[in-house]
């Protein structure tokens, strides 16, 4: 595999889907841009929705969760330059306008066919795609509410305490985990990833980056 390098003058690259490195780690099946992907790229947050949560105090502790979590991959691999541009005029949109926009939705993700609420969602992340690739633009969206199993919808107690109660879920946590979204990662199954499927819950501290992790991001892009 040809690793994805910044100014690299391929258009794209593809994912090493048969690396062994840790068994269970799972990337993204799609081509992303080289040079597209949010790896260095200027997130808006849409700061008045982010702090509608009663757990979250102000528009600045709800920044400074995102910085919190952006700090994590920044630090994982020089390639990475996640940043924060400031807040976001208009409110957040889950569109292909070129733009990484960071969100609160007053509801909870449904399922589009059966318009069911989905259980146990917190956010979700979505990749637009560009062309035969994608990455250009990632959008996070964090709910006020989620789905649970039974079908009835309850509150997402949100906090921006960085050692939260056993009751409430820290806002960078769950950004963390979605920004490795962003970064070409699915869900996987290895206990030490922030992108294990179990990873963080409520009363959870954030996470550091696990080697495995550090080592994927340097199969994917590069040191």
């Amino acid at each position: 595999m040809t690793a994805c390098t910044k100014g690299s003058e391929t258009p794209s690259c593809l994912h090493d889907t048969g690396w062994t490195g840790d068994a269970g780690f799972n990337f993204k099946t799609e081509n992303f841009a080289c040079d597209a992907t949010p790896i260095d790229g200027d997130f808006l947050l849409d700061e008045a929705t982010l702090a509608v949560p009663s757990g979250i105090a102000s528009t600045a502790t709800a920044v400074a969760a995102f910085q919190d979590a952006r700090s994590q991959w920044n630090a994982a691999a020089s390639v990475f330059d996640i940043k924060y541009s400031g807040g976001n005029i208009n409110p957040g949109v889950l569109a292909n306008d070129n733009s990484h926009h960071v969100f609160m939705t007053n509801g909870y993700e449904s399922d589009p066919d059966t318009e069911e609420p989905v259980a146990g969602t917190w956010a979700i992340a979505t990749l637009h795609p560009t062309g035969s690739s994608l990455g250009e633009d990632c959008d996070l969206e964090l709910f006020t509410h989620k789905g649970n199993a039974d079908g009835t919808v309850s509150g997402n107690d949100w906090t921006d305490q960085t050692t939260p109660t056993s009751t409430t879920m820290y806002m960078g946590l769950i950004i963390n985990h979605e920004l490795g979204h962003c970064a070409g990662f699915k869900e996987n199954s290895v206990a030490s990833s922030v992108m294990n499927y179990a990873t963080g819950g409520t009363g959870d501290p954030m996470p550091s980056l696990a080697t495995v992790d550090e080592d994927a991001l340097v199969r994917l892009y590069g040191p």
